[in-house]
């Protein structure tokens, strides 16, 4: 049922259902009864203290049609298949994560192996027995093997880099 009222009847109307007028919330403008929801549709306000269970809270005296619509996109939106999406979603973000991360670690991994290799074959031919850069990576992969601390690569890194710059450690 819809009824158009003015102000003053408003109040008295509402004494009649039984609301009560709040004082005016700067929060909630429009809520005048503070058991009384307010939602606004297609050009008419709705008080009401009667809603549905959807998120949305439409009130009862709504069109079957538009309480059932709204049952619907809740459904849709918080029902088992949509946790379903949601959990699939974030098992994949998971996974791409996690072999982000692995692709750094081999990049990380065929960086220090290339450095080490770069090593030998620059002593070797110190040396005067120059390898093959495969041979030189086959040593660098056995030695990787045998360190586990990737810092220690870095910092021979940066100890080469300051080395070939000139500057003394």
């Amino acid at each position: 049922m819809v009824e158009e009222v003015a102000g003053p009847a408003l109040i008295t109307r509402a004494k009649e259902l039984g609301w009560t007028p709040e004082e005016p919330n700067s929060d909630h403008p429009y809520s005048m009864f503070g058991e009384a929801i307010y939602h606004f549709r297609r050009g008419v306000h709705w008080y009401a203290t009667a809603c549905d269970n959807s998120t949305q809270m439409l009130p009862l005296a709504f069109p079957k049609s538009a309480l059932e619509a709204a049952k619907k996109r809740d459904e849709r939106m918080f029902g088992e298949a949509a946790e379903a999406r949601r959990k699939k979603v974030r098992e994949r973000n998971l996974k791409r994560q996690v072999e982000a991360q692995e692709r750094e670690a081999n990049a990380e991994l065929n960086a220090a192996v290339q450095l080490a290799a770069d090593d030998f074959m620059a002593e070797a031919t110190k040396d005067g027995k120059p390898i093959t850069p495969t041979t030189a990576r086959r040593k660098a992969w056995k030695h990787v093997r045998k360190c586990d601390d990737w810092t220690y690569h870095l910092l021979l890194k940066k100890l080469r880099a300051m080395k070939n710059s000139g500057v003394k450690s």
